[in-house]
């Protein structure tokens, strides 16, 4: 944390980070959905960061190829519908950000009994030499992905809240 951040504002800096590091896609709807802002300013008007999710799927989808274009990188097809964004495409998005944020997203030394818990998968080449992250089990994976949705719930809300809000102008 740096010197001066309180926890909430570091812990949006760390999502805000992880979030830049996904492949465009799961970077976008992570951006999007959480409200970090990532693009703001880019689609002024768009409703990306409206305060209410709905509004932001709209929007996301209403974008989809100009959001991907910004990042140089080339949208998978048309754009999805609402359902599956919500049910796919956001899921896939924050499983991806949720690994990002924890040990479990990166390479690096693997002590001999957490690799002996995560059982003959982590028993190839890579992991004797201590290098290899420790899989997610099936029990694992649930239940990090729940949390980091509750997470990321409060961080939403957190957000959203803090934002001032804009006069219109008339």
């Amino acid at each position: 944390m740096a010197a001066g951040d309180t926890t909430p504002r570091a812990i949006v800096k760390a999502v805000k980070a992880a979030a830049g590091t996904l492949e465009p896609t799961h970077s976008i709807v992570a951006d999007v959905s959480l409200g970090l802002e990532l693009a703001a300013g880019q689609l002024p008007g768009s409703g990306l960061y409206a305060a209410d999710l709905g509004r932001h799927r709209v929007a996301l989808l209403e974008n989809w190829d100009r959001l991907h274009q910004l990042r140089s990188a080339a949208p998978a097809g048309q754009p999805p519908t609402i359902g599956t964004l919500r049910l796919e495409i956001e899921s896939a998005a924050f499983s991806a950000l949720a690994l990002a944020l924890t040990d479990a997203g990166r390479a690096g030394p693997v002590p001999a009994a957490q690799r002996a818990a995560a059982g003959p998968a982590a028993d190839g080449p890579s992991a004797a030499g201590g290098l290899a992250p420790v899989p997610l089990t099936r029990s694992q994976a649930p239940l990090l992905l729940g949390e980091f949705r509750r997470i990321a719930g409060a961080l939403r809300g957190a957000l959203v809240r803090s934002r001032p809000r804009r006069r219109r102008r008339t």
